[in-house]
Order: structure tokens, then C-alpha cells, then sequence
């Protein structure tokens, strides 16, 4: 078997569809496991990219799930960061979602894990991808 190796810093340094062709190869590869494990998997770029092009509603959430510090968020926590209710930004995952699926051309692309616990409900990334956002806000 042939291996190619690119180190982080080229990486970076490639078109966001580059960056994502790459990743999907490796989504695909039956050496891993569980594809979850790559679910909502996001370059600094792709992340960036996203950010750039949202509406300022939904840069004030990615912002204040940031401010949480946690990649485990109940929602709860981020609607009094946000000082608003739930009904006040549901627009917000729509936006969130279209705007990473057309970044990462993947129609299928989750950006944002939602787990139930009981009756309350957390949110969580991928650790690179939350990483990312965290760094965009600082």
C-alpha cells in the first residue's frame, strides 16, 4: 500500500475544497472504525469560511458556545448566555447547517450533535471543529 503524508502546516495552506476532497478520502477509508468518529470534522480554514459568511445572529451563538468553554453545552446554559429564548434564534440552525453543507460540499454534513438527557438537551461538535470555533473568537 502507497502512503502519502502532508504535514498540517500545507495542509492549511490549501483551498477549503482541497482540504475537504482529502478528508472525505479518509471518511471513506474502512481503516476506521465508526465514520461518527469523523462527524462534523472541520478545517481552520472550512471553519473560518463558515463564520465569514453568517448572519450576525448565528456568529453571536458560535460566539457564546465558545464563551461556554465546553464542548458539551446544554442548551439551556447557551440561551441565558445569550440573554435570548430558544425562539428568538431557531433560524440559527438552519443557517448553521446550510452554510456547512455548502462549504464542505456534503449534503449529508453534521456541524452540531444534539443529545437528549433526560429532559434536557446538550449540544456538541466534533473536538477539532470546537477547538476552531473557539480560536476564531479569541
Amino acid at each position: 500500500m502507497t502512503h502519502i503524508s502532508i504535514n498540517k502546516d500545507d495542509f492549511s495552506k490549501l483551498s477549503i475544497s482541497a482540504q475537504t476532497e482529502i478528508l472525505n478520502l479518509f471518511k471513506n477509508n474502512s481503516l476506521i472504525d465508526s465514520s461518527e468518529e469523523m462527524d462534523g470534522e472541520l478545517t481552520k480554514k472550512q471553519v473560518n469560511e463558515i463564520i465569514k459568511g453568517l448572519s450576525e445572529k448565528s456568529r453571536n451563538v458560535l460566539k457564546a458556545v465558545a464563551n461556554l468553554g465546553s464542548n458539551f453545552i446544554a442548551f439551556d446554559d447557551l440561551l441565558v448566555e445569550l440573554e435570548a429564548d430558544a425562539d428568538e434564534i431557531k433560524g440559527v440552525w438552519s443557517g448553521l447547517t446550510t452554510r456547512s453543507r455548502n462549504i464542505t460540499h456534503d449534503p449529508d454534513f453534521i456541524l452540531i450533535e444534539w443529545v437528549w438527557q433526560g429532559e434536557e438537551c446538550f449540544m456538541k461538535f466534533h473536538p477539532t471543529t470546537y477547538t476552531h470555533i473557539v480560536s476564531y473568537f479569541q
